[in-house]
This record gives C-alpha cells, structure tokens and sequence, in this order.
C-alpha cells in the first residue's frame, strides 16, 4: 500500500520513513515471504484435508509430478495468472479502505510488477485507520477463503488454497509495516513523500524517531 502526499500536513512534521528499497530489507522481505508461503501452506492443506476428507493433498501432489509437462506447464501459467488476479484484489482491498478514511478516491498503478494502492494527494490516515488499511486484504481474503472452503467443489480447493496462502506471502511487507506504525505515538498521521512511506507527528512534539 502506498500513500502519495508530496508535503505534511498544517501542524505536523516528518518525524520517521519507513524504506523497503535498502538491499537488506528486501532480502528480509523476500525470505519472510517465502517462510509465510510454507507456512500458510501447510496449515492450509492440512485445515483442508480436516474439513474436506475427500482432498487428499499429497495425491494432488502426486498426480501433478506424474503429469505430462505440458500438463505442468498449464498449470503454472494458470498460477502465475492467479497471482495476477489476487494482487488487484489485495490492492483493490487496500483501496477501498484508503477510499472509506478519507473519503477521496485513491489511484491504482503498477510499479515494475507490484499493484499498488495509493491515497489521493493531500489525504492522510491515522495510526488506527492506516493499520487497519494495510492488513484488511491478509485477514479479509484468508477468513473468506476459510468460509468458503467447505462449500465449494473438491477441484476448486487447490485454487482456493493457493490464493490464500500466496495472499499471505504478498502481505509480508503488511505486516512488517503494520509494525512499524504500531511503534509510532497515537497522534502521528500516515503519508507518502513521493519516496518512502511517512510518519508526520504534531509539529510541537519534543522527540522524533527515526527508522
């Protein structure tokens, strides 16, 4: 989720930035992505195969390793297609919520290959409602796909799962986020500088901190 304002607000200045573009915050990033892909993907086959007896994962498995390579080939344009569709929904998720703070419409665009949400120039969240923006799609997708596991056909669960536990490795940056603004005093605001994501405190506030 990003945040575009291009100066603080009246009363308030820049008091921490939070960077993803540092070499090692990107390698933590990436590592903690593929940790919570495994992760959720365990739970999730195994919460599947507890709710659906039927779904039998390790015979998925299989199946898809004995398949012709064009058969595997399919399958991962169909993934990749899948991440696609999964990222405008988590992004459209952030975007609604930025749209229902603050009461502006937010713009969508694409840098290099992330989706991402953006407030409106001169728009800002506070601590709660940024929290609340920035892990609505992780907590909003996995609770629908749990309701809907019991429900839908046998053949959708692979899908469904993927989304889930794919969802979860895109929020990483979310959560580390999500973090980072709980952190942060209770009267600051969230932006974005044009650069990085920004945390404005009251101008009249004795202590910064830095990120």
């Amino acid at each position: 989720m990003k945040c575009v304002n291009s100066s603080p607000p009246v009363g308030y200045r820049i008091s921490s930035r939070y960077k993803t573009t540092t070499g090692k915050m990107r390698a933590i990033l990436y590592l903690g992505s593929i940790l919570l892909w495994a992760l959720f993907g365990w739970i999730s086959l195994y919460l599947a195969s507890a709710v659906r007896p039927e779904f039998n994962s390790y015979e998925l498995i299989n199946r898809f390793l004995e398949s012709s390579y064009v058969s595997q080939l399919k399958v991962g344009v169909l993934c990749i297609l899948a991440l696609i569709l999964l990222g405008c929904v988590h992004e459209g998720i952030h975007g609604t919520f930025l749209w229902i703070f603050s009461h502006r419409r937010p713009s969508f665009g694409c840098k290099g290959f992330n989706p991402y949400a953006a407030l409106a120039p001169g728009a800002f969240c506070n601590r709660s409602q940024a929290i609340l923006c920035t892990l609505a799609p992780l907590f909003i997708i996995t609770i629908l796909g749990g309701i809907a596991s019991p429900y839908v056909p046998t053949e959708v669960i692979p899908i469904l799962l993927f989304a889930v536990f794919s969802n979860a490795a895109i929020s990483i940056s979310d959560l580390v986020q999500s973090f980072w603004l709980l952190s942060r005093k209770r009267d600051i605001l969230f932006g974005f500088d044009g650069v990085s994501s920004v945390v404005y405190e009251p101008a009249d506030a004795t202590k910064l901190y830095d990120a």
